[in-house]
């Protein structure tokens, strides 16, 4: 089986999501920059893992964080949801759930080997893999560790095998579960092309038959076997259908990032404000550091034209940062306790919230306050809106709270 390095980019502040496709809540403006496939941006409360270059793990939830990699990494829509219809209901999406009946069975503090016992039916991970294909996941989680110790988790079940996925995430932290959803994912890809029958379920383009062939050639869980007809599948095993179907319809219409020419619209004006007062004095005048792609480059560029004092002695510096520091921005703000400087930023950030669509602004942080794309394109909250910026709490640092600085993520433009 063919080896791969994760590679775990996990910021601060920002990182890389997939953005659904446009709703209602959208405005024309919007719909003109995020069209045709949509758009990778930004999520301040989400990690990046890259597994080989080509799998992101995404997102708040488990279910976010396995339908983006399933995504990225090649499944369609309708079998990402089949796979994670069956998933549900065989770990609850814990990467590391152990199978209860099992565990109760041969786990005695620990003295149960997971990596031999090669004939006892004994269920790991997302999809459960028993014998021998336990045998080979895990080994797989050794060889392409990237440092995390992750095969430490499946030895402490009393401790991370129960309950839900949510929890595990809040307990390891979005790192560890990200690396884990990543080779988790990754290795069912690669066994599944590597198996003429388990690869049937790329041949499937719907839900309820990805479903289906998922489940009576790659689980086949008790009750079920290899040649049984569709109908008799559902009959025997309605939940998982139930499930898949859900999940496709959250999640159906998210757009597959990473492929095409998806760039900001540079046809829609941006004009400068005609804000009085502008600060004076603080600095002697802003430095900018990190590496630019054109659009931040451009969106810096506009902003230095359209508040020159304010980069001259309120903006102390601004900086490319995050996971992929070339598309999210950093200004720092002198005197930012100053209640005339609040004003006066506040008044610069939503400026920048009221040109999104031009600048391809997607994601802007500021004094605990967070202004999303994602809350708008989920049907949350509209884009125009703020919520509580609560990723470190209710009282974060002036750092961590966004108070000293301001964070704007801008979408990238691949092509």
């Amino acid at each position: 089986m063919k080896k791969h390095l994760l590679r775990i980019l996990c910021a601060t502040i920002a990182a890389l999501t997939i953005l659904p496709s446009v709703t209602s809540a959208l405005s024309p403006e919007e719909r003109s920059l995020y069209r045709n496939s949509g758009i990778i941006f930004y999520d301040p409360n989400a990690c990046l893992s890259l597994f080989g270059g080509n799998l992101n793990i995404s997102g708040n939830t488990a279910e976010e964080k396995i339908w983006s990699g399933l995504i990225s990494v090649g499944f369609t829509p309708e079998q990402a949801a089949g796979v994670m219809g069956n998933m549900a209901h065989e770990s609850g999406f814990n990467p590391v759930r152990h199978e209860g009946s099992a565990k109760g069975r041969f786990w005695n503090n620990g003295g149960f080997n997971l990596l031999g016992n090669p004939g006892i039916a004994y269920g790991i991970g997302l999809i459960q893999w028993s014998f021998g294909r336990r045998i080979n996941f895990l080994e797989y989680v050794k060889a392409n560790d990237p440092g995390l110790n992750l095969y430490d988790y499946f030895y402490q079940p009393n401790t991370y095998s129960i309950g839900d996925a949510d929890r595990f995430i809040a307990l390891v932290g979005d790192e560890v579960a990200n690396a884990l959803y990543a080779l988790s994912i990754q290795f069912l890809w690669d066994e599944m092309h590597g198996n003429s029958s388990y690869s049937k379920v790329f041949e499937q383009t719907s839900v309820d038959t990805a479903t289906w062939i998922f489940l009576t050639h790659v689980e086949r869980p008790g009750g079920t076997s290899l040649g049984m007809s569709l109908a008799a599948a559902m009959a025997a095993k309605p939940a998982r259908f139930s499930s898949a179907q859900r999940i496709y319809e959250q999640y159906g219409s998210w757009a597959i990032s990473g492929a095409g020419n998806i760039c900001v619209d540079q046809s829609i004006p941006v004009s400068c404000p005609n804000f009085e007062g502008l600060i004076s004095g603080g600095t002697s005048g802003a430095t900018s550091s990190g590496q630019w792609s054109p659009e931040a480059r451009r969106v810096v560029e506009i902003m230095q034209n359209c508040f020159p004092d304010a980069f001259s002695s309120m903006i102390t510096y601004y900086s490319a940062t995050g996971c992929h520091p070339d598309h999210a921005i950093d200004m720092m703000i002198a005197n930012h306790r100053d209640p005339a400087v609040i004003a006066k930023t506040t008044q610069i950030v939503e400026w920048i919230q009221q040109n999104r669509a031009a600048l391809g602004v997607t994601t802007i942080i500021y004094n605990v306050k967070i202004n999303s794309l994602r809350d708008a394109a989920k049907g949350d909250i509209p884009f125009s809106q703020w919520r509580p910026y609560t990723r470190y709490g209710p009282n974060p640092d002036d750092t961590l709270g966004h108070r000293d600085h301001v964070h704007i993520s801008i979408a990238p433009c691949n092509g």
